[in-house]
Formats: C-alpha cells, sequence, structure tokens
C-alpha cells in the first residue's frame, strides 16, 4: 500500500493542479518517504529530497531531517549520522 501511495505521490508531483501546491505535496512525500524507506524503494526517494533542499531553502532543515530518517528507519546508522555533521 505504501509502494503503490509512493507511486502516486511521484505522480501527483509532476501535476500539482491535483493537489494543493507543489511544496505541499513535496513536503508530504517527504514525510512519506521518511517513515517508510524499505517501501519507496522503487523511487529516487534521496535524490527526490536532495532536490528539495535546493527548491525550498526555507525548508532545508525538514528535509535533512526526512533524509536522517529515511537512513535510520534503513538501519543505516552512520549514513543517518553524517546528515547532522
Amino acid at each position: 500500500m505504501i509502494k503503490d501511495a509512493a507511486t502516486v505521490y511521484s505522480t501527483i508531483i509532476s501535476d500539482t493542479s491535483q493537489h494543493g501546491s507543489r511544496k505541499e505535496s513535496d513536503l508530504e512525500f517527504g514525510q512519506l518517504i521518511a517513515n517508510h524507506p524499505d517501501q519507496t524503494t522503487h523511487v529516487d526517494a534521496v535524490g527526490h529530497l536532495q532536490d528539495c533542499l535546493i527548491r525550498y531553502p526555507e525548508e532545508a532543515a525538514t528535509f535533512w531531517l526526512h533524509i536522517a530518517n529515511y537512513y535510520t528507519r534503513l538501519g543505516q546508522l552512520a549514513t543517518a549520522r553524517e546528515m547532522f555533521d
């Protein structure tokens, strides 16, 4: 179910007329990725979050936390720790 949601979010983000603003969609998708990394491997999760860092510098802290949570939930603690260095 999460995998399907990630696919749908990817589609929605490319067509923001279906769902509020692009920023809102990116924030929601980032949270989905961070909370369910094992079920969102079919999308370029980290690449998407890194693009959001550039696109929304005012939300950088949120997206850095999403990246760190993504790696933490995958059990890659050293990589997650690097997000805060």
